[in-house]
């Protein structure tokens, strides 16, 4: 499985194999055509993870809106607003800048009238104990979840664990 794990920049991914066996997509059928709304946080360039979660998502059957790095709250939110079908805002960040960047989320729920969680995971701050008091801001300033392993991010979605937040 793709982990997107916090403290750490290492990423663990299997690779995606068809039933052919040769590595490719080609033979993955889509199951669903819900939307999610995936981006990297507005002061970060880091787009590993965010291509290996794209691929994950889409061979989950997803739609998949990718707005990549450098993503500001402002595009997510447009994102939504052209996409309200989507079923989650995924926003990742490596660079523990989380706090600054994701400062304005309620103020871009509120104003596009956001009605999917948004689920936050990587990298929130150098030490332990910062991330979770970083995470724990996160949670009170609007995020739904933090969640840094896709398959949990699949389980969330798909179950519809709104609201219920987690770490890890």
């Amino acid at each position: 499985p793709v982990k997107f794990q916090e403290n750490s920049e290492l990423l663990q991914s299997n690779a995606f194999i068809d039933s052919s066996g040769t590595g490719s997509n080609s033979g993955i059928k889509k199951t669903c055509s819900k939307t999610v709304i995936l981006g990297v946080a507005e002061s970060d360039a880091h787009v590993v993870a965010n291509k290996l979660i794209e691929a994950r998502l889409e061979a989950s059957g997803y739609e998949v809106v990718n707005l990549g790095a450098c993503t500001p709250l402002s595009e997510f939110g447009q994102a939504y607003e052209n996409h309200p079908e989507s079923v989650a805002i995924l926003i990742g960040t490596l660079n523990g800048h989380a706090l600054q960047d994701l400062s304005d989320l309620l103020w871009m729920k509120q104003k596009f009238a956001v009605n999917c969680p948004v689920i936050v995971g990587g990298k929130l701050g150098l030490s332990p104990g910062k991330a979770q008091r970083v995470g724990q801001t996160l949670l009170n300033r609007g995020v739904d979840a933090l969640i840094n392993d896709i398959e949990d991010v699949l389980s969330y979605i798909q179950q519809g664990q709104y609201g219920l937040a987690k770490t890890g």
